[in-house]
This record gives C-alpha cells, sequence and structure tokens, in this order.
C-alpha cells in the first residue's frame, strides 16, 4: 500500500494513518502539497503520477498467490 499525503494538508488525521499503518504502507509527502493538489497542481504529473504508475507497474509484477 501506498500512501501520498501533503505536509499542508489539513484534512486527514495524518498522525493517525502514519502510526496505525507504520509498516503495512509507504508513506509519500509532500512538504508543499495541500489536500486537492494531487489532483490539481500544475506539478502533479511530475511530483506525484508517475510515481504512482510506477508503483502500480512494480505490483503488477509481483506473483499472485
Amino acid at each position: 500500500m501506498a500512501i501520498f499525503w501533503g505536509g499542508q494538508d489539513t484534512v486527514p488525521n495524518h498522525e493517525y494513518f502514519l502510526e496505525d499503518l507504520k509498516g503495512k504502507a509507504k508513506f509519500y509527502k509532500l512538504d508543499t502539497y495541500e489536500h486537492l493538489d494531487f489532483l490539481y497542481s500544475k506539478s502533479a504529473h511530475e511530483e506525484v503520477y508517475e510515481d504512482v504508475i510506477q508503483i502500480i507497474n512494480e505490483g503488477c509484477n509481483v506473483n499472485k498467490y
């Protein structure tokens, strides 16, 4: 599981998911991002989407049960 979150985001409870999912997920923090920047930022393609695509592609190479 990969979780992308913004350092300027005030919507989710960061402390909760960081602690609860510790060791179960990889976290990607973008310090200057707010909640909707992941959708609307002009730099989201370079800063987020390329990483998401890479993570998905790597997951597709994992052997299925």
